[in-house]
């Protein structure tokens, strides 16, 4: 298993993308200062790369195979929306403040990076992803962890 990309949403849950050798793949969901995942998100995955979270805290995800991004509604397991137009393999994605979807493309010819818009209900309006992590490390650092 190879760890990709990590978000954090407003409440300081840790999503980490996760990409085994053997393809498919899952999402971790890891409550603020747990280290043991609450839920692992399957359906819909496959190789996942990078995740965002936008304003809703609804998730992000590019799967690099499918080749898609894949929404999943704030405490859902199940797809919500896929996005497919223009994706040949999306290996980043991330979520500005403007509301705009971004999702690079790697790797030969199609590298280039594409732009959707969200609903205004979907633009940020959470923490910085610096000052969620420094939520991250407080507990880490309370039970002894070495800085």
């Amino acid at each position: 298993m190879i760890p990709g990309g990590a978000c954090i949403d407003g409440q300081g849950t840790l999503y980490v993308a996760n990409e085994p050798a053997s393809g498919g793949g899952w999402v971790s969901e890891y409550p603020l200062g747990k280290t043991t995942p609450s839920t692992i998100i399957r359906d819909g995955i496959n190789e996942p790369g990078y995740c965002a979270i936008d304003a809703k805290g609804n998730l992000w995800v590019s799967n690099v195979y499918g080749p898609n991004v894949t929404e999943y509604l704030k405490g859902s397991k199940r797809p919500h929306t896929v996005i497919t137009k223009g994706l040949v393999y999306p290996v980043g994605v991330a979520i500005d403040r403007s509301g705009n979807l971004y999702v690079g493309n790697g790797y030969g010819a199609s590298e280039k990076t594409s732009k959707f818009t969200l609903p205004e209900a979907n633009r940020r309006r959470e923490p910085s992803q610096p000052a969620l992590l420094r939520r991250w490390a407080s507990p880490l650092t309370r039970t002894g962890a070495s800085t």
